[in-house]
């Protein structure tokens, strides 16, 4: 379900105690459903580039919070909302609704509360469908309580991702236009970036199980637009160098070689303006308020990231830490 191979789980629980699952008397192991969740979000930010031993111990909360803010796709959702949830899908592609009735496909199904309304073999039969009319020559309608559109092709060509977009343009009257999503095989980088520029999301099959999860759980997408950023759940971190004290840090190489030292004190100066400046745009309209208090939040938490950087490349290079801000030499 997590996706994650069973000799790399062991070492995971083994040297980072990534999860601690409950024992069956027989020695089995007994993941419970937080277990599962902890372990598909440390996948996926592992695959995102986080080193395993920086995310093993984080709670779930900020687990959540960092595949929100790094992912870029989707909101927040707690385990227990999307269980309660109940997402309707309409899929275009037999094989793809068949992987949704059948193991790890079952399972994030049942995860995120849905249910497919409807099935068509490919985009032309669903386009017939949204037009009044089938192959057959009876009339049928789309679903207007459709929350998913999934979409699967094996070569994403020009007028298949037009296909796609009439799906969207063409939904029926007064109803919520879904959530899109593409699955693909081969596609051209212009073709994915017109999908993406509609809002449409999309994933490279063959779909891995948090690939899943992802495209299942429940969304705030609306009227094919993507859904607005998730503010982080918690501030950042108070600073905890000033600039001065990192301009004297940046001087302070031990090696002319090595230049770390210099470029991570200017990422946390740069960081630490930008978050000043995103702060100070936040008295605008709500929704520009809303943005930049998110873009706050992003620069805050990535300079505290940098800043224990910064004392790792210290320690590393032998050479005096910045003094702490509020501190005086």
């Amino acid at each position: 379900m997590a996706g994650i191979p069973v000799a790399t789980l062991r070492v995971w629980e083994r040297r980072y105690e990534v999860v601690g699952p409950a024992r069956a008397a027989s020695g089995q192991r007994l993941y419970s459903p937080l277990d599962v969740e902890r372990l598909v979000l440390i996948k996926q930010l592992v695959d995102m580039g986080h080193a395993i031993g920086t995310v093993a111990r984080e709670s779930l909360q900020a687990l959540r919070t960092l595949a929100a803010v790094r992912g870029g796709r989707g909101v927040d959702v707690p385990p227990s909302a999307a269980r309660a949830a109940t997402s309707s899908l309409v899929v275009v592609g037999r094989s793809l609704a068949r992987r949704l009735a059948e193991g790890n496909g079952r399972r994030a199904m049942a995860w995120a509360g849905a249910h497919v309304v409807a099935t068509f073999g490919d985009l032309p039969q669903a386009l017939a469908v949204l037009n009044g009319s089938t192959a057959g020559g009876r009339a049928g309608t789309l679903p207007p309580a459709a929350d998913v559109l999934l979409v699967q092709l094996a070569s994403l060509q020009p007028d298949a991702a037009e296909q796609v977009l009439q799906l969207a343009d063409g939904w029926p009257a007064g109803s919520q236009v879904p959530r899109m999503a593409v699955v693909y095989g081969f596609a051209a980088e212009p073709v994915l970036q017109r999908l993406r520029d509609a809002g449409v999301e999309l994933f490279r099959a063959p779909l891995a199980a948090h690939d899943l999860h992802e495209l299942l759980a429940p969304s705030g997408h609306a009227s094919g637009a993507p859904s607005a950023a998730p503010l982080l759940r918690s501030p950042a971190p108070p600073h905890r160098f000033d600039d001065e004290a990192l301009a004297h840090f940046a001087a302070a190489s031990s090696t002319v070689a090595c230049e770390c030292p210099r470029h991570v004190a200017e990422l946390v100066m740069q960081l630490s303006a930008f978050e000043a400046y995103s702060t100070d745009c936040t008295s605008r309209s709500p929704a520009d308020a809303q943005l930049h208090a998110y873009l706050a939040d992003v620069a805050g938490s990535a300079r505290a990231l940098f800043e224990q950087a910064l004392e790792r490349i210290a320690v590393a290079e032998g050479l005096a830490m910045p003094h702490a801000r509020g501190t005086t030499s």
